[in-house]
């Protein structure tokens, strides 16, 4: 099982920065008639799906985390 390897911080700027990219990728994709645009779409999902998930395959590979405890998925009591 895959442990968190992502922190509060890292979470929330992920989100903010996919949430910018795919704004911004639509409106230079379909106001502008950029292909460019469309570059940015997949860039703020793959943000925002590893903010959700809570873990970044890169920083997996790396052995990086951003987590304060690397804690993992399943509550210990």
């Amino acid at each position: 099982m895959k442990t968190r390897n992502l922190g509060r911080w890292d979470i929330g700027i992920r989100l903010v920065m996919g949430v910018v990219a795919l704004a911004f990728g639509w409106h230079i994709a379909f106001e502008l008639n950029n292909v460019y645009g469309l570059l940015l779409g997949p860039i703020g999902m793959i943000l925002m799906l590893t903010a959700l998930a809570r873990w970044c395959p890169i920083y997996f590979i790396i052995g990086l985390s951003s987590c304060p405890l690397h804690q993992s998925d399943e509550a210990v009591f």
